[in-house]
């Protein structure tokens, strides 16, 4: 006689099977959950990098039309530039900004908040105050030659004579039309750089023979290291004293120390010192602005240097050429928004409005706020 199967135990055996896939179901459904949300985090924190960015790049942008706004009103009108005025407080001086802006009012209210919690900050330089390099290749080679010798042989680049003056040739034959190595004297080991040193690196490339367009070209002139263009240890390099955007003058209102000392180059170093710390403590301070806008003010109201031989000819009051890095920064997200900005005189006769150029900019990815 054959025995039946027992119903209990299959019973049991079809809800441990029934239970098990439901135990298979629930992970299954929990692993889509999770993986679900994940995703949803990444997109969110996405989204959010996303919005911060593009937001920081509207508030870069909104700090580089102040600048350009603040030149507009001040510069046309002054007829000389220095960094008391304006355009250049308005972004280091709270009270500068209050004293201008209406907070009660919309527009008002909305500038003061660009600058809260240090979202944005901005930074103008006068170029006119910088050496400009490309003069090397021009009518007066041994005045720009002598003021970037004693820039070079002093405080913080302390090159040799022999070595700056290679490096000085090196730059007048990149700059100039011919293919001719400059050399000073036949009997002189001191010489420039042309084609035949430049094809013979590893890289190789020809000589530009012609005006520098960006600064950074000078890392390719031979004799010029990233060292001696950036600066190390927090130092300035020749990246902040030399110019492209100027083609002749120096504007002696803005010329930071190192340039100002080079100016006097046929005085001592302690001389040449004291002239560029004296000449900046007069300017810096507020009861001596108005006297910035008359000719020759450092020989009127510095009498100790009254005689001093300074190349007057090339020097100025003026400026035409500013760049602006404006940085803004939200949440981790900072962006930096760097710009050269011109300013012309007004278009017609008939018209009262300057107007401000900008020349080239680029947007640049800083690394996350901490």
């Amino acid at each position: 006689m054959q025995r039946k199967g027992c119903p209990i135990l299959g019973r049991v055996r079809n809800r441990g099977t029934v239970l098990l896939l439901v135990l298979l179901v629930v992970t299954a459904l929990a692993l889509v959950v999770t993986t679900g949300l994940r995703g949803l985090r990444i997109e969110e924190t996405g989204a959010r990098l996303l919005r911060n960015r593009l937001r920081a790049e509207a508030l870069a942008e909104s700090g580089l039309r102040l600048a350009a706004y603040g030149l507009t009103r001040e510069v046309g009108t002054a007829h000389f530039v220095h960094y008391g005025q304006v355009w250049s407080r308005f972004f280091h001086d709270a009270q500068v900004r209050q004293s201008l802006l209406d907070p009660d009012t919309v527009a008002g209210a909305a500038i003061l908040d660009l600058f809260s919690d240090e979202k944005l900050s901005v930074d103008i330089h006068d170029e006119s105050g910088k050496l400009p390099i490309n003069a090397l290749a021009g009518a007066n080679f041994e005045v720009y030659k002598n003021i970037l010798l004693a820039i070079l042989q002093s405080s913080p680049f302390r090159m040799q004579e022999s070595e700056a003056l290679n490096l000085i040739y090196a730059i007048k034959d990149w700059l100039d039309a011919d293919t001719t190595t400059f050399t000073p004297s036949i009997y002189d080991r001191i010489s420039g750089a042309e084609d035949d040193y430049y094809s013979s690196r590893q890289a190789q490339y020809r000589c530009k023979n012609g005006p520098i367009e960006t600064l950074s070209e000078l890392l390719l002139v031979k004799g010029v290291t990233k060292r001696l263009y950036d600066g190390e240890n927090g130092s300035i390099g020749l990246k902040d004293l030399l110019t492209v955007w100027e083609s002749r003058n120096i504007n002696i209102n803005t010329a930071p120390a190192p340039v100002l000392r080079a100016l006097a180059w046929r005085l001592n170093e302690q001389q040449g010192n004291d002239f560029a710390t004296a000449l900046i403590a007069y300017r810096e301070n507020q009861l001596h602005y108005d006297s910035l806008k008359i000719t020759g003010w450092y020989r009127i109201a510095l009498p100790q240097f009254e005689n001093i031989p300074l190349p007057d000819a090339i020097l100025t009051l003026k400026g035409r050429h500013f760049t602006v890095t404006a940085t803004a920064r939200i949440g981790s997200t900072t962006v930096q928004r760097f710009a050269c900005l011109e300013w012309t005189s007004p278009v017609t006769m008939q018209s009262d409005k300057n107007v401000v150029k900008i020349l080239y900019q680029r947007l640049i990815d800083l690394p996350p706020a901490r």
